[in-house]
């Protein structure tokens, strides 16, 4: 286990400002999404899905 002096502080510095561990997570500072955006997120994913899979049958049709 490593051992850290007593004056680290968690985060990384950029210039001269402490920029906390939770500043690199987006959704750390917001409230979880409504249920119309979850829903408008899976139709994207699902959609993103159906093209590779659609993708996939005509690169194996085209190999025949």
């Amino acid at each position: 286990m490593r051992m850290f002096p007593p004056e680290a502080k968690n985060g990384g510095q950029v210039g001269e400002r402490q920029v906390g561990a939770s500043a690199f997570s987006a959704s750390s500072d917001h409230e979880p999404p409504a249920p119309l955006e979850m829903f408008a997120r899976l139709g994207v994913l699902l959609l993103v899905a159906l093209g590779f899979g659609l993708a996939a049958q005509l690169l194996v049709a085209a190999s025949y």
